[in-house]
């Protein structure tokens, strides 16, 4: 697919976890054409959520009673823009297409989005990982729909100034040590999570491309 040309985790590679029948996901991609020309692509699953993922101690063995008697209460159907497997979530475009046009093609997924995981009784849907720079510059989409922003891990970068993987731990280590501690300070939104619960029914009657 010419949208994800030039990402690591490529088309080629979110085959490969497709056709992994990884157990408890159905795949699916979120598409936009103008003709036969492919515009905008990004991965979406399906999968059943437990709302007690990240609970702990006292709080996990008090919802792990519940489920025993009630296996359905915790859980909602999740529709979500991105793959369990990769590290970002890659909403690809047409390597013609401008900023300003990717960002319109922003808005109009999101709605297509929406109406097919309404139409899959998805109650709980997310958008995964979105890389912070993408983030920065499509923020307002994503706010437009009443998406929020869960902060992710704190990052760090590092120029490839190396010659070799073995030559590039020493400064990688020393700049983590560097970053660590701002990024506790002032926390971090490198990878953005954003999720959201369906509006009421009768919404918009938009379909997928």
């Amino acid at each position: 697919m010419p949208v994800f040309s030039g990402e690591v985790e490529n088309y080629d590679y979110l085959l490969a976890i497709e056709e992994s029948a990884l157990a408890g996901f159905s795949f699916r991609y979120l598409t936009v054409w103008s003709g036969n020309t492919l515009q905008a692509a990004t991965p979406m699953f399906l999968t059943h959520y437990s709302l007690d993922t990240t609970v702990r101690g006292a709080g996990r063995k008090l919802t792990t009673r519940i489920k025993s008697a009630f296996p359905k209460l915790l859980t909602l159907k999740l529709a979500c823009i991105g793959s369990p497997c990769t590290e970002c979530g890659v909403i690809g475009f047409h390597p013609q297409l401008k900023e300003q046009e990717e960002r319109a093609l922003i808005a109009e997924m999101l709605i297509c989005f929406e109406t097919d995981a309404q139409s899959q009784s998805c109650y709980l849907l997310g958008i995964k990982d979105i890389p912070e720079p993408f983030q920065r510059r499509s923020d307002d989409r994503f706010q437009n729909v009443k998406f929020s922003t869960v902060a992710g891990m704190p990052t760090a970068s590092l120029d490839i100034d190396f010659t070799s993987i073995d030559n590039s731990k020493p400064a990688l280590f020393q700049h983590t040590q560097r970053q660590a501690p701002q990024a506790a300070l002032v926390g971090s939104s490198a990878s953005g999570i954003y999720n959201q619960y369906q509006r009421p029914r009768g919404g918009n009657n938009g379909s997928l491309p």
